[in-house]
């Protein structure tokens, strides 16, 4: 990772730009692996008004994905709910992925694999297959969000608008 300026200055290639950074800690939750939605829609907010775009222009989310119940339902109400609000008609428009099915959990890692991931996603336009996920929790109620699991390789078009 290098500042843009610095990079476009030695000449080095650019695969992706991170536009918008966004944190949040409310202090309540029970624990890190017991994360609270309102907490991860705050750093959603955060990211996407800092990057000057809003997620109905997003078609791709690599989300933590620990495989645990408390956090994969937080994480999954989140996002749910920041990207339900930017697009309420439209339904399942967005691949939702987790390095971790391919790799495991890295732990402190994890967030570089995640970025590789996405990154080499969008150098070869391909949305990548989350595997091992043959049935997904039916509480998530999958087919009435944004999201959709993306299980298999395919290319990656942009939509027109």
């Amino acid at each position: 990772l290098r500042r843009l300026e610095d990079a476009e200055r030695d000449g080095h290639k650019i695969y992706a730009v991170i536009r918008g950074l966004g944190t949040s800690s409310d202090g309540r939750a029970k624990s890190v692996y017991a994360p609270r939605p309102e907490g991860q829609m705050l750093a959603l907010r955060r990211a996407y008004d800092d990057a000057g775009y809003g997620p109905e222009t997003v078609e791709l989310v690599e989300a933590h994905g620990t495989g645990t119940v408390a956090g994969d339902a937080a994480e999954f109400a989140a996002l749910n709910e920041v990207f339900a609000a930017a697009d309420p008609e439209r339904k399942q428009w967005v691949a939702l992925g987790s390095v971790k099915s391919q790799i495991g959990h890295t732990k402190a890692a994890a967030d570089a694999a995640s970025l590789a991931k996405t990154i080499l996603a969008l150098q070869h336009k391909t949305l990548p297959p989350t595997i091992k996920v043959d049935r997904p929790n039916p509480a998530l109620n999958l087919e009435s969000s944004p999201f959709y699991l993306s299980t298999q390789t395919r290319p990656w078009f942009q939509r027109s608008t």
